[in-house]
């Protein structure tokens, strides 16, 4: 969850981080490949717990705990005259374990396991074609499971939003294609390039986040909408001049 955190919380600890990687880089004529894998240990790690959630703690509702990550990135690269084209993959883990909520790890907000990021430009003359595709495994999110009836004085009822436990579900994988043409020209004074790009070629509507909101009914009933919140990824042309 997104906290903004004032200067005067002074309860809310300072993030330490310890931090291991290590790679190689390796080169043979046309190719590249390169390496790395890292380990992040975190202390002081903090996380909102919303009152409605199912694993909400009573009476403090901004837990401190401690977390991990675990990753490693992966690259291939390819260049010869007039074509280069390079393929990367990263995998990511991420665990925060609070005392509050017992043994279940929590993953990051940003926890995507599996990210793919592949490009080919192809130059000829004064001219350049690039494409570049992105795919990434689904981030976390909180999911609705329904409605719960709390009971009220004189017989009344209301009802109210039940959610799961914290980032328990996973939003669908991202994905996009973009496109790019330049023109490039020089002189003996100065260089320039004409580009023109195509961003989301196939108009994929990619989902940032589910935002909840509840309407009041009759009787006390509540009405619990559920809105998914989508990247600016419209299909659309863009066009720069660089001198």
């Amino acid at each position: 969850s997104d906290v903004l955190i004032g200067p005067a919380a002074e309860t809310v600890p300072v993030l330490r981080t310890d931090q291991v990687s290590a790679g190689f880089t390796y080169r043979k004529g046309h190719w590249t490949s390169d390496a790395e894998g890292y380990m992040k240990n975190n202390a002081g790690t903090f996380e909102y717990v919303p009152q409605l959630l199912d694993d909400f703690v009573p009476g403090d509702s901004l837990l401190t705990g401690s977390g991990k990550t675990r990753g490693i990135d992966m690259l291939v690269g390819f260049r010869e005259k007039g074509h280069h084209a390079w393929l990367a993959y990263s995998f990511m883990v991420t665990a925060n374990r609070f005392a509050e909520l017992g043994s279940r790890d929590l993953p990051e907000w940003f926890d995507q396991r599996h990210e793919w990021k592949g490009t080919y430009q192809w130059n000829v003359g004064h001219w350049e074609l690039a494409l570049t595709g992105v795919f990434g495994t689904g981030r976390p999110y909180t999911p609705l499971l329904g409605t719960f009836m709390i009971p009220l004085q004189q017989g009344d009822i209301a009802q109210g939003p039940l959610f799961g436990p914290l980032y328990a579900g996973r939003l669908p994988a991202y994905h996009r294609i973009d496109m790019a043409v330049a023109w490039n020209q020089c002189s003996r004074s100065s260089c320039y390039t004409i580009r023109a790009s195509l961003f989301n070629l196939y108009n994929r509507r990619n989902i940032r986040d589910i935002r909840y909101s509840g309407l009041p009914a009759d009787q006390g009933m509540l009405v619990v909408l559920a809105e998914q919140i989508r990247m600016p990824d419209k299909a659309g042309p863009a066009a720069d001049v660089y001198g």
